[in-house]
């Protein structure tokens, strides 16, 4: 029965938690765990748009291993060449290997749910604090599949003193490294 890792980063402005996030842990487990599926949200579509997805682009552009993926406004998927080699050689569906930007609407929480990957999942929350507590659950059930890598990333300022990302600090912080 693998577990799930649960990260959270909680910290002032400028510390470097979307360059340590959004660029760097979201390229090393989409580069190491070929096939996986990664979903990445934010507090509001301006800040997973012109924020997050812009921080991956500037890390994908210093990448090493950058010219394996193609960017988009929504999505991030390996190249033609690099598909090819995935699907040809190691008989890996990349229909499932991707990264994506995906909203979520507080009033409609389960229109979050569905994606699960036997290959790897990656759980990204940018400007956590601002994330209803109702989308937590939902996107913990993307990681029910028992394999390994599942991983769950919250980050964020500490702007509130109540819901679910100031509890990965309190109440949960047992559960949460």
């Amino acid at each position: 029965d693998p577990e799930v890792y649960y990260g959270s980063t909680s910290s002032g402005r400028g510390i470097g938690k979307s360059a340590l996030y959004d660029g760097m842990v979201l390229l090393w487990f989409f580069s190491v765990f070929r096939g996986c599926t990664i979903t990445v949200t934010a507090n509001n579509q301006d800040q997973l748009k012109t924020r997050t997805w812009a921080e991956l682009g500037k890390w994908l552009g210093l990448a090493a291993n950058g010219h394996w993926f193609v960017k988009d406004s929504e999505f991030l998927r390996p190249a033609d060449w690099y598909r090819a080699k995935l699907e040809n050689e190691l008989g890996i569906n990349c229909d499932y290997h991707y990264a994506h930007g995906q909203l979520w609407d507080k009033d409609r929480p389960t229109a979050f749910a569905g994606v699960h990957n036997r290959r790897g999942m990656l759980i990204l929350f940018e400007e956590a604090s601002g994330i209803p507590d109702s989308i937590w659950p939902v996107a913990g059930g993307f990681l029910t599949d028992l394999i390994v890598p599942r991983m769950f990333l919250a980050l964020g300022n500490p702007r509130q003193a109540t819901g679910m990302f100031f509890e990965t600090h309190h109440r949960e912080r047992a559960k949460w490294h």
